[in-house]
């Protein structure tokens, strides 16, 4: 049994969590925070995410992988724009890792792995 809740609902989950490491690179200083996801939630994050997987034991990236278009919008992303990483530590898995691109002006996909309130914190 997991020690600490999933971090989307914050319920209670009866297993391993999904670790997840967000970080977000750009001109500005970089955002980075962690996340704990139950099962049914990595499952409905991990297919939006999957066609931006890098193949790390090769160091490429996957034949899907689009890297220059904004994974918010959609659109061509030219020069300059954010940099988004993610690894995710599913149980009794290797770990992976994705990288997407957003511009600056677009908000955070929503398929993203949030930045957990943590009260006291």
């Amino acid at each position: 049994m997991a020690i600490f809740p999933c971090d989307i609902g914050r319920h209670k989950h009866n297993g391993k969590n999904v670790n997840c490491y967000v970080g977000i690179i750009s001109n500005e200083a970089p955002e980075r925070w962690s996340t704990r996801l139950c099962d049914f939630h990595w499952g409905e994050i991990e297919p939006h995410l999957a066609k931006y997987e890098v193949l790390v034991d090769n160091l490429t990236l996957g034949d899907r992988f689009p890297t220059d278009w904004c994974a918010s919008c959609g659109h061509p992303i030219d020069e300059g724009g954010r940099q988004l990483f993610i690894t995710s530590y599913p149980p009794k898995q290797d770990r992976k890792d994705y990288w997407l691109h957003i511009h600056d002006e677009c908000t955070v996909p929503r398929f993203t792995p949030k930045q957990p309130s943590r009260a006291g914190a």
